[in-house]
């Protein structure tokens, strides 16, 4: 398992400072579950390498965020039902933050 330390420096959510654009594996979705006619998304820097690695490891991964080093936040990610398992077989725990899908969010 791979962990990671968000570095960011007055970086708010939502804000596209300090990202990466990385091409996925897979086919991506909006968030009305609607194909995106790209492979292409915008990964926070400090978790880029990370999220490539569970690429390769086959786990499909729906959103993420470094955190923005905010106290009460934490680098996650938010799979696929299909990656569920395969997150808890590479050893990552479910996160404790509150979002609309806890059941597929993971501290990473």
């Amino acid at each position: 398992m791979i962990k990671v330390e968000c570095h960011c420096i007055n970086i708010d959510f939502g804000t596209y400072k300090n990202t990466v654009g990385m091409l996925a594996p897979f086919d991506l979705y909006n968030w009305v579950d609607e194909k995106k006619d790209t492979h292409t998304v915008t990964i926070d820097t400090c978790i880029a390498t990370i999220i490539g690695y569970l690429w390769h490891q086959g786990v499909e991964t729906t959103n993420s965020c470094c955190g923005h080093n905010k106290p009460k936040h934490k680098p996650c990610v938010i799979v696929t039902k299909d990656s569920i398992n395969k997150m808890k077989k590479l050893g990552y725990k479910l996160s404790k933050f509150k979002c609309a899908n806890p059941e597929r969010t993971f501290d990473i």
